[in-house]
């Protein structure tokens, strides 16, 4: 009896699952999967006429206060001339600023008011209204220079030692 009902349950399976397969012919198939293809296609050269984002030109300068903490090579051009300084802006992590020959006339220890090179660069309307960014951060993604430094006076400690301007253009 188990078996009788095992069988039939197995047929009626059988036959539902045949009833599936009857949908759409071969050739119909071919013909949709051509449609979706083409506006696969189409899709993908309508965004690469879209920018990602609406960017502005904006001008960076400014200046901003730190200690240097060490004069290092760059050792891309070669291993013994300084032409690096690790400084340390208030509040903020140490990091490796190109400071070229300059890097003579620094000092160790010392706290010394950088000016930035003045430099347009774009930059998208959504992180222009986000804010300047860590100056240490403004220096690696915008690829910021020092044109010139001067000692650090009483007027220039405090909380507000990076005075980075971003100019919208």
């Amino acid at each position: 009896m188990k078996r009788i009902l095992n069988l039939s349950f197995v047929c009626c399976l059988i036959f539902m699952l045949t009833g599936c397969g009857s949908g759409i012919s071969e050739e119909q198939y071919h013909q949709v999967c051509a449609e979706r293809d083409a506006l696969l296609a189409e899709i993908q050269e309508l965004q690469k006429n879209i920018p990602d984002e609406d960017t502005i030109p904006v001008l960076i300068s400014g200046t901003f206060t730190a200690t240097v903490r060490d004069l290092i090579p760059d050792y891309v051009v070669d291993d013994t001339t300084l032409h690096v300084a690790v400084v340390t802006p208030f509040q903020d992590a140490p990091f490796a600023l190109y400071v070229g020959d300059l890097a003579e006339q620094l000092e160790t220890g010392e706290i010394y008011v950088f000016e930035v090179e003045p430099k347009e660069v774009e930059i998208t309307l959504q992180e222009y209204k986000r804010g300047i960014p860590f100056f240490s951060e403004a220096v690696e993604r915008y690829h910021l220079t020092v044109s010139g430094f001067r000692v650090a006076g009483e007027e220039d400690y405090g909380l507000e030692t990076t005075r980075l301007v971003f100019e919208k253009r």
